[in-house]
């Protein structure tokens, strides 16, 4: 059930007010979105993966990207590529010695 003035308001035109306001609204968005792309284009870009191990593996909620790094990726390497033959390979294609890989990993 409509409510009484309810079809009548709805009929006229915004007021000056009104049209201010989603003017203003409507700069707010659009320089937000501006600002956002600017951030997004000045940002850094993403580091560079020499003499680092990066490797995607399966993991709890889905999968993750491992970087290890130096002596991180050596111990990574050493511990971890026994486990995994995804990471052993992964350790082996940017030069660290895996351990040995286990049966079924």
């Amino acid at each position: 059930m409509p409510l009484e003035g309810h079809a009548d308001r709805l009929g006229t035109s915004l007021s000056g007010r009104d049209k201010r306001f989603l003017a203003i609204i409507t700069c707010v968005l659009v320089l937000g979105a501006v600002a956002s792309v600017f951030a997004y284009a000045s940002s850094p870009a993403a580091p560079s993966s020499k003499g680092c191990v990066v490797v995607t593996v399966a993991s709890s909620l889905g999968g993750t990207t491992l970087r290890n790094c130096g002596a991180a990726a050596k111990r990574f390497c050493r511990s971890e590529g026994r486990l995994n033959s995804n990471i052993a390979a992964a350790c082996r294609r940017d030069g660290y010695a895996p351990g040995p890989v286990r049966a079924g990993g």
